[in-house]
């Protein structure tokens, strides 16, 4: 299960989108920034450049400092790419399991075919 801070009051909750049981806050869908910070403060978050994923103690620090009112200084590179990444989900959106499928038998279509028609040659 997933460990998040909520970007607004600083409380744990169980995921990075999910609402805010001290204040209430859920980031809204379509607000990348809140998105991306939200999942910034979660253990959901993986940054496969630097292999590091937010510990519990990097978690509760930032707890701490949205508690206390200290401002968070943001990965302003890392931020970016997050709200890239949910803009063109949010225009493209994510491959249906559909065309995934057929793609995986189109894909197998071809070799099968080969191995078929090498059987056939054979045989002959």
């Amino acid at each position: 299960m997933a460990i998040a801070i909520c970007i607004k009051c600083g409380h744990h909750k169980s995921g990075p989108f999910g609402t805010c049981a001290n204040c209430g806050f859920s980031p809204p869908r379509h607000d990348y920034e809140a998105n991306a910070k939200s999942l910034l403060l979660s253990t959901r978050y993986y940054d496969p450049i630097r292999d590091w994923r937010p510990s519990r103690a990097d978690l509760d620090e930032y707890s701490q400092l949205i508690m206390s009112g200290t401002p968070i200084h943001w990965n302003d590179e890392v931020l970016k790419s997050l709200i890239e990444e949910q803009r063109c989900l949010n225009e493209h959106g994510s491959p249906s399991w559909l065309k995934i499928v057929v793609f995986v038998l189109l894909a197998l279509l071809i070799p099968i075919t080969a191995v078929l028609l090498s059987l056939t040659w054979i045989m002959e």
